[in-house]
């Protein structure tokens, strides 16, 4: 396990490795982690989200009160598919078939594009045939975030494109945009469509697809992949290769075989993964799931499964191993999709010897799985027929988005949940040597139902307290009081995560991810705009991060930040916050340019492990942000979180939290009794006895409650060395119940509605008549001919006795009867429920 305190020398050479391999990897093609952060969904192809050059996003720059919105430039169509810069233009991209290159210093716009009309949401309105999908209304253009070839120079992105008479008949489209001009390369646009190499029987059926995750570049050829529409018709799940001469090189499909709908990708946005090892790595979700059996074995059905396919040597793409856990069939009766929260890879620096290259994937159902990529683990391969993954953890609230990396201490992993914190893991070692998460950080601020979008992180490097976790939030489903939240990367011993900053974007759309570029956030709404943050003025005061390391659990460690100005100032207040504080030099102090200001800074710990913090100084020119790092040492272990609690959890079902042991001494300290807790409490991951755990190393316990009756357990996990003994409080509450979802009425006749300006509203209700809280995983409401004011949300929680009244509106576009349907599924084993729509347009 790589040690936390790894030397100066050492870091730097590594960070150099890394930029040399982030260098070759943009001129070769190939697909190990990049440094060209915004060229691709989530800056690389392992999709870590990780810009590891921005000295001017370390939280000292974004706490500075210059920091803020620089501009927000208008522009036609919801923002769905993020920003893609390319040297200081940045390329958006809209749901309207629109395409723009904007000025990413100053906002203006250099030139714009469009395509062919956009698809309707309102769907195939053919006269008693109607469907519809209101996910993405008023309609569908340019969903997917596009990929820039550093190569060919070019921007690749899909539109779909209305066509036939009742608009049956749309055509999905590749195109190469220069980011300079706008132009179209020679050989573009490419019409995607023909048969599966893996199923020649069942053509590619434009109507039903989307293609929402982002593109991935790899080797000259541009991979798409796309899922369905609200579930309707013969959808399936499908990887599309484009190479950048114009030219469809491959199509797989997820599922196969005549009628076999389901398995798409969607990702809620996050793009395809490609590795050094040369996989494309991604997840599904719901269809028909594949049986039991080794990864290494084909199944030609993959729903709710994390897939893993090669490219051949004619360019057609093969299933090398997959993943689906045990329960598979459950998750895609209850709809709690796998395939919501895409795929990352950890860098390959991150692996050891007993497994060398890891990702991790989250769910609606909100477990965690860190994965093996050389060894997927298939399904229901494990002890008694469980999943053989390397950790799950959870669950915990339901994930649409794909976790954030950063390479600092031994690396963390950032998830945003649904309903949920903003949650930090700390990649670790078990007491068997194998790689293992510890939760052991989450923000203050839960997001709300589908409005949280997937983590990106800025920072310099590895360097200490350098990380910024940038997340999207608003406060409902349809995007309003959208804002950008930034939190320190590195969590405070309590296991709390500091905001340093946050600011409105406006509407923001589902499953947003920002991009970092350059010293700016970008992020595109669903208003149609285009918002970039970032500081708008040379900083006027500088200075080095202050570190404080070795300070005893007790004690107080001092160090000095000194500060020199750029230009005339008055420096006029100097503050911090515990456990940090600051001794106030002499003021105010007018400062001329080139002039320095010493601050002594003292950390005073009250819990081992790593604290940062933030020196602000108030000037006439604005208040200015500075790093303070402080590490606590105390005497043998000490454990996070220090207690863990799982309450109201259902007999039967198991839900495993993690638990992280750190030697917080300068002493090596030698692993004696172990206090194991009894039934229904399992550990699995402690060292064995007489273990050595040296200064600053660790390990990760995972800690499974599995309850059986009905009632409360408490219990205790214990490790004790020569210094003493650690105790982490065990408690958990099971309860006997079941929710159960009632729809009254399950269908709505609106009968005989005159054309025109009328329309007629009827109504059903949504009831929980159980005893324990509901999860709504799908609710897809129509649009067009039939629409909603007031739409149920996905991820919303029914409590036991309560209801929800969900208006519907008729209104005729012709003559004629019409049809939809309004589909929900809740966490119930009901499978999907349907409100059955009918209506007559009378001329």
């Amino acid at each position: 396990m790589p040690s936390p305190h790894t030397g100066r020398t050492t870091g730097a050479l590594l960070s150099a490795l890394l930029v040399l391999l982030a260098s070759l990897t943009v001129l070769t093609a190939t697909t190990g982690p990049s440094r060209a952060a915004g060229a691709t969904i989530s800056v690389d192809n392992y999709r870590t989200g990780w810009d590891q050059d921005e000295p001017g996003l370390t939280p000292a720059q974004v706490s500075s009160s210059d920091f803020g919105r620089q501009y927000s430039t208008p522009v036609d169509g919801q923002v769905y598919a993020s920003p893609v810069v390319v040297g200081g233009t940045v390329v958006v991209a809209t749901e309207t078939n629109h395409v723009y290159g904007i000025d990413a210093a100053t906002g203006d716009v250099k030139w714009t594009v469009s395509y062919g009309a956009p698809w309707p949401a309102s769907g195939v309105t053919t006269p008693g045939a109607t469907w519809s999908c209101a996910d993405l209304a008023p309609s569908m253009g340019i969903t997917s975030t596009p990929v820039h070839d550093p190569a060919s120079g070019y921007v690749y992105l899909t539109s779909k494109e209305d066509g036939g008479q009742f608009h049956e008949a749309p055509i999905w489209r590749m195109h190469a945009v220069d980011p300079a001009t706008g132009k179209e390369k020679a050989g573009f646009p490419v019409v995607i469509g023909g048969t599966p190499d893996n199923d020649p029987s069942t053509p590619f059926a434009p109507v039903y697809q989307n293609q929402r995750p982002g593109l991935l570049l790899l080797n000259g050829v541009v991979y798409a992949g796309f899922g369905g529409i609200c579930d309707q018709g013969n959808w399936r799940g499908y990887v599309v290769g484009v190479d950048t001469t114009g030219r469809q090189t491959a199509m797989w499909a997820s599922q196969t075989g005549p009628g076999q709908a389901g398995g798409g990708i969607w990702h809620s946005g996050g793009g395809l993964v490609a590795d050094a090892q040369g996989r494309l790595l991604f997840s599904t979700g719901n269809g028909v799931s594949p049986p039991p059996g080794p990864g290494d074995s084909a199944p030609t059905r993959l729903a709710e499964s994390v897939v893993a396919l090669s490219v051949r040597g004619d360019g057609k793409l093969e299933t090398t191993d997959f993943f689906s856990p045990a329960d598979a069939e459950t998750l895609d009766l209850n709809d709690v999709d796998l395939g919501s929260g895409a795929v990352m890879a950890i860098p390959d620096e991150f692996g050891t010897g007993t497994v060398r290259h890891l990702a991790v994937t989250e769910g609606k159902d909100g477990r965690v799985f860190l994965l093996d990529r050389d060894d997927l683990g298939g399904r229901g391969q494990g002890v008694d027929g469980t999943d053989a993954v390397v950790q799950t953890l959870g669950p915990y609230q339901g994930c649409y988005g794909h976790p954030a990396f950063w390479g600092g201490d031994t690396g963390y992993v950032y998830f945003s949940q649904n309903g949920g914190p903003l949650q930090a893991f700390k990649l670790g070692t078990d007491g068997t040597g194998r790689r293992a998460l510890a939760l052991v950080g989450a923000s203050a601020i839960n997001s709300r139902h589908l409005s949280a979008g997937s983590p990106v992180v800025s920072s310099a490097g590895r360097t200490p307290g350098s990380a910024v976790v940038w997340l999207v939030r608003a406060d409902d489903m349809f995007g309003r009081n959208g804002a950008l939240y930034a939190y320190d990367g590195t969590p405070n011993a309590d296991g709390t995560m500091n905001l340093l900053w946050s600011g409105p974007v406006g509407t923001s759309t589902k499953f947003s991810t920002p991009v970092t570029d350059n010293g700016r956030v970008f992020v595109g709404t669903r208003d149609g705009h285009l918002v970039a943050f970032g500081r708008p003025a040379a900083s006027a005061l500088t200075g080095q991060p202050v570190t404080i390391r070795g300070t005893a659990l007790g004690a107080s460690g001092t160090a000095d930040l000194t500060v020199t100005a750029t230009k005339p100032l008055t420096v006029t207040h100097v503050g911090t916050t515990a456990p940090f504080a600051v001794s106030t030099p002499s003021l105010p102090r007018t400062m001329a340019a080139g002039d320095t200001l010493t601050v002594p800074v003292t950390f005073s710990p009250t819990a081992p492990g790593t604290a940062p913090g933030i020196i602000t100084l108030e000037t006439d020119a604005g208040a200015l942000g500075f790093s303070v790092i402080g590490t606590a040492v105390k005497g043998g272990l000490s454990a996070l979180p220090g207690s863990v609690s799982f309450p109201k959890r259902p007999t039967g079902v198991p839900v495993s939290a993690s638990v992280q042991f750190t030697n917080t001494g300068t002493e090596n300290e030698t692993i004696g009794a172990l206090g194991l807790p009894s039934a229904p409490w399992g550990v699995r991951g402690l060292p064995a006895a007489g273990t050595v755990i040296a200064p600053g190393a660790s390990f990760v316990a995972s800690v499974t409650y599995t309850p059986t009756t009905v009632g409360s357990s408490t219990d205790t996990l214990s490790v004790t060395t020569a210094s003493g003994t650690v105790a982490v409080p065990l408690s958990g509450t099971a309860m006997e119940g079941r929710g159960h979802l009632v729809i009254t009425p399950t269908s709505l006749a609106f009968g005989a509605v005159p054309v025109g300006t009328t329309s007629r509203e009827l109504s059903f209700t949504l009831t929980n008549d159980g005893n324990i809280s509901i999860f709504v995983n799908k609710a897809k409401a129509p649009t067009g001919t039939f629409s909603s004011s007031d739409p149920v949300s996905e991820g919303i929680d029914l409590g036991p006795g309560q209801s929800v009244s969900v208006p519907i509106t008729f209104t005729p576009p012709y003559g004629g009867d019409f049809s939809d349907g309004y589909t929900i599924t809740a966490g119930t084993d009901q499978g999907a429920m349907t409100v059955t729509l009918t209506g007559t347009g009378v001329s």
